[in-house]
Formats: C-alpha cells, sequence, structure tokens
C-alpha cells in the first residue's frame, strides 16, 4: 500500500487494521483448534461437527462484529484521537470480512482434517490473488478505504472458496450451515480446551 498511496492515507489503515484484527482471534483460534478435533473424528461425524463448529464461530463473530459497527466510530478517535477520524471508514468497510476470514480458517483447518491438506490452501489463495487484484484497483483512488473494501472482498471470496471446495470433498445440505442447533455453543467449549492445555503455565515461586 505504501507504493500505491500516500503515508498518511497508509496510517488511517493501519490503524483500522490494528484495531479490526482483535475480531480474527476467535476465528483463528477455533481452526486452530478444529484440526485435532475433526482428524480424531469418525469421517461420518467430521461434516457434523464441522457445521456445528462453523455456526458457533460464525454466531459469535456476528455478535463481535455488532458490537464493533456501533462501538468502533466512537473508539477510534477516543483512543487514537481526532486525527485519525479517518480511519473509521475503512474500520467499518473491513468488518463484513471478518465473517469471510471466519468461513476461510475453519472449512481450510477442517479440510486438513479430513486429510485433504492441498485443498486447504485454496481459500488463503483465492484471498491472495483477489485482493492483490483489487489492491491494485482501488487503493489508488480511494486510499485507505480502497485498501479495506479489497482486504473484504478477498476474505469473503477466500471463505466462499474455502466453503465451495469443503462441501465437494463433504457434501452437506446448505440449510445445515447457519440454522441453529442444540449444542451448537457447546462446540466452543470443546475448542477451547486444547487451546488452554497448550498455554503455557506461570512458574510458581
Amino acid at each position: 500500500m505504501g507504493f500505491l498511496t500516500t503515508e498518511a492515507a497508509l496510517g488511517f489503515y493501519a490503524v483500522a487494521v490494528n484495531v479490526s484484527e482483535v475480531l480474527l482471534y476467535l476465528p483463528s483460534s477455533a481452526a486452530t483448534a478444529l484440526l485435532p478435533l475433526i482428524a480424531r473424528t469418525e469421517p461420518t461425524r467430521r461434516g457434523q461437527e464441522t457445521l456445528r463448529a462453523f455456526r458457533s464461530v460464525i454466531f459469535v463473530t456476528a455478535a463481535g462484529v455488532a458490537v464493533a459497527a456501533l462501538l468502533g466510530p466512537f473508539v477510534l478517535p477516543a483512543v487514537f484521537g481526532d486525527a485519525f477520524d479517518e480511519s473509521v471508514i475503512p474500520f467499518l468497510w473491513l468488518l463484513p470480512g471478518t465473517f469471510g476470514y471466519a468461513t476461510s480458517a475453519v472449512f481450510s483447518s477442517a479440510l486438513v482434517g479430513s486429510s485433504s491438506p492441498g485443498l486447504s490452501s485454496l481459500g488463503p489463495m483465492v484471498s491472495l490473488v483477489v485482493g492483490f487484484a483489487l489492491d491494485l484497483a482501488l487503493i489508488p483512488p480511494y486510499g485507505a478505504t480502497g485498501a479495506a473494501a479489497a482486504a473484504s472482498v478477498a476474505f469473503l471470496v477466500g471463505g466462499a472458496a474455502a466453503l465451495l471446495t469443503y462441501r465437494r470433498v463433504s457434501p452437506f445440505p446448505w440449510r445445515t450451515m447457519l440454522v441453529p442447533h442444540r449444542g451448537d455453543l457447546d462446540v466452543l467449549a470443546a475448542l477451547a480446551g486444547p487451546l488452554r492445555r497448550a498455554r503455557p503455565r506461570r512458574e510458581t515461586a
């Protein structure tokens, strides 16, 4: 971005990205924990467990995005100063991409756990190619806002690619993707277990 626009636009975008990245922690953590969970699940139940994890992650991500959309326009200027008011619009443009990132993270990890590691790279690769092309098209005329829009579209397209790839490997009815099921949120507790065990313990005196 530094080659395509001004340093000021780069600064506005950097603030927007750094704040919005908080919303990516949950999908990243869930995808990391999902891999061993799917790998040790019976093949006939892997699709069901993957969809449960996806619904859980998307539900919590949607809640986080809603809160960020409401508070972001007030918190960013309050924390970084009025000089960064122009970071608000790029920040809002980045929020939809969170859903694409979550989708790509969950289904790419599920593909690895389902013995399809090569296909797991398709979603991230699509995001990279689409993002690069859109950066070239949108950053020169629109600066930080163009970069944010490009990132969101890239994540959404990459997420769609990962989803379609996983559905090809493990077919499932579309209606099961987002229709809530009892116990969906219990998956988050199951996914949190490996992360808690992997966390280094503090040494006691």
